[in-house]
């Protein structure tokens, strides 16, 4: 991808060892986004890109030309990244050699919606001389205070525990590894998943999104990555017409359905075009080599 695509754009901590507590979760202070975030408003475009399904699909060479080209425009190009996994394990693959996305170096996000769209990270720079080892994706206290307020407001300060209890004994469903904040992933086997529990979950007020043939999650009430992305945004006063987002699997429907430019790549799941607007353009090239397609047709129209 040519520097020229962009260049003539025509318009103008994750510190898990802590827990909020009631009294954290409403500051009586907005705290300011980390410059990375709060420098989002200013960028020609802003990409929001699923991880898994985009930035860590397709070749070699095309992921090493995709990553090369965001770092080459980062006075210009703000990266926001979509997952479903949880922001420690995205940091881990972020800090890791160049193998863990195929001999390629992941482009370190300015912002990570993880969790299916309940936790939001900032990017800060970690200072070389500093004593402490802070992570570089840190939880945002400015935009995960709705989600908390959300993710408690049925059972209280600790609903894993009644949602685990009501998933105790369901045949074919089991806790998924991991450490999950403000939601709760499970696996279910198809083939003898006693799929009543989902209503009960529903029942005391929480959303369900069933994923990949395998994956539950149990999210707070009105929150998955479409809406997480669209508030911070929103926040942040980054103009919608200068966004783009990418997107392959079902987790990301509510994020295309958003008032942005979608995009879904070639491998996207079935479950995903199934349920897809018309306005959301669909790439001939899979995996990064889709979201650089995207970005060569879209990108002039911003």
């Amino acid at each position: 991808m040519s520097d020229g695509v962009l260049m003539g754009l025509s318009s103008a901590d994750l510190d898990y060892s802590s827990r909020y507590s009631p009294r954290s979760a409403r500051p009586r202070s907005k705290p300011a986004p980390s410059p990375q975030v709060q420098s989002l408003k200013d960028k020609r475009l802003v990409l929001a890109c699923d991880l898994d399904g985009c930035l860590l699909a397709g070749t070699a060479p095309e992921r090493e030309a995709l990553y090369w080209w965001i770092e080459r425009n980062r006075d210009q190009v703000g990266l926001v990244m979509l997952s479903d996994r949880t922001a420690s394990e995205v940091e881990e693959m972020l800090d890791a050699p160049d193998s863990a996305a195929g001999g390629c170096k992941l482009p370190w996000p300015d912002l990570l919606i993880a969790e299916v769209g309940t936790s939001v990270a900032e990017y800060w720079e970690r200072q070389p001389d500093s004593v402490w080892k802070l992570p570089k994706l840190r939880a945002s206290i400015a935009f995960e205070g709705p989600i908390i307020e959300r993710w408690r407001a049925p059972l209280g300060a600790s609903p894993e525990r009644a949602l685990l209890s009501l998933a105790d004994g369901v045949a074919g469903l089991r806790k998924a590894d991991g450490t999950y904040r403000h939601h709760l992933r499970f696996c279910y086997d198809a083939e003898v998943f006693d799929g009543g529990v989902i209503e009960h979950f529903e029942a005391y007020g929480f959303d369900v999104l069933l994923s990949q043939g395998k994956y539950i999650d149990v999210l707070p009430q009105g929150i998955s990555k479409g809406p997480t992305l669209r508030r911070v945004l929103e926040n942040l006063e980054v103009r919608a017409d200068r966004v783009i987002v990418a997107g392959a699997g079902i987790t990301d429907l509510s994020a295309l359905q958003g008032p942005y430019r979608g995009i879904a790549t070639a491998n996207a799941d079935e479950d995903l075009l199934s349920k897809m607007s018309g306005r959301v353009f669909r790439t001939q090239a899979a995996g990064c080599a889709g979201v650089e397609e995207a970005i060569e047709k879209l990108a002039p129209l911003i």
